[in-house]
């Protein structure tokens, strides 16, 4: 029987598992400037699956929108032009200086 203090603990037990998850989810903030530590593909998705939009080099300077352990959402801009995508999370180094 599910008395309401049960579907409660069940309903906090979920949520905080949702939270741990997805930590950022709904989180507004600035992009942070970053830089690549190694050479990385730029994806359309979040995963080694995902279509390789283009190849970054090593240093190019990128800003971070979202990111999780493995994966950075950011945007790359190149000739005036803002591009979108994931990049593996382990070649970022956050930087403090916005990105030239």
């Amino acid at each position: 029987m599910n008395s309401p203090f049960r579907c409660l603990i069940k309903a906090v037990w979920f949520l905080g598992l949702w939270m741990m998850i997805f930590p950022n989810m709904g989180a507004t903030h600035e992009p942070i400037p970053a830089e690549l530590t190694e050479n990385a593909n730029l994806r359309k998705a979040p995963d080694t699956n995902g279509k390789i939009i283009i190849i970054l080099k090593k240093g190019e300077r990128i800003f971070v929108q979202d990111e999780n352990p493995q994966w950075a959402n950011v945007v790359y801009e190149k000739n005036g032009d803002k591009i979108n995508g994931w990049v593996s999370a382990k070649y970022l180094l956050k930087t403090t200086t916005a990105p030239q």
